[in-house]
């Protein structure tokens, strides 16, 4: 899957409630009444940071009571909008090799880079509450997501607010004018980089 995806950083909290209460979300939402989630991520890599090296990403989510894995490749951010191919699937809890991933693409692609038995380490852990709005905009679908919470990495943690707009079908340019009415109206910031880079950061600000 192309994951395409315009990420904002929130000045505060604060500031995700009013994008979520806003005209412009408002107007175009399928959702009406968000819950918020608990999202709770693990990043992968191991002993030699193989996947750092290749700019590939491992992780492992439990959403609720299930859990899924993403493997990301090598991809960019130009002024908030983040572009890589990223392949997902569901697993049975937290990973301790890439063998416990089960037989599919995501698996083969992990394997290209890391040997089955190797063991898994978590490098990154994001911790986050988070609301989704489904937005439907003159047919082009958007998935809103806000996130509130905090990544860790070397014993250090920062905390993170950011809204995302991520293309589901349609027209793209629609992410980029909502993301710049947005923008006139709050306090956000076309976001510089991923959560697992923030965090992997954390290991070289020491």
């Amino acid at each position: 899957m192309y994951e395409q995806e315009l990420k904002l950083t929130a000045a505060n909290a604060e500031v995700l409630t009013a994008v979520l209460n806003s005209d412009t979300i408002q107007r175009y939402s399928l959702t009406p009444t968000p819950q918020p989630q608990r999202f709770l991520a693990n990043y992968y890599d191991t002993k030699d940071r193989t996947l750092e090296k290749d700019q590939c990403s491992l992780r492992a989510r439990r959403e609720g009571r299930k859990f899924r894995a993403a493997f990301k490749l090598p991809g960019r951010i130009t002024d908030g909008m983040s572009q890589r191919q990223e392949y997902e699937c569901d697993i049975d809890g937290w990973l301790k090799n890439a063998g416990e991933l089960p037989d599919g693409e995501l698996k083969s692609l992990v394997l290209n880079h890391i040997e089955e038995i190797e063991k898994l380490l978590t490098i990154v852990t994001v911790d986050m509450q988070r609301q989704i709005v489904n937005l439907e905009v003159d047919g082009t679908k958007i998935e809103l997501v806000t996130d509130q919470g905090s990544i860790k990495g070397n014993d250090r943690e920062v905390e993170i607010c950011e809204v995302e707009l991520e293309f589901k079908s349609g027209e793209i340019n629609i992410i980029k004018e909502i993301g710049d009415n947005l923008k006139a109206k709050y306090e956000l910031n076309p976001s510089l980089s991923t959560k697992h880079k923030i965090g992997l950061e954390l290991w070289k600000s020491r």
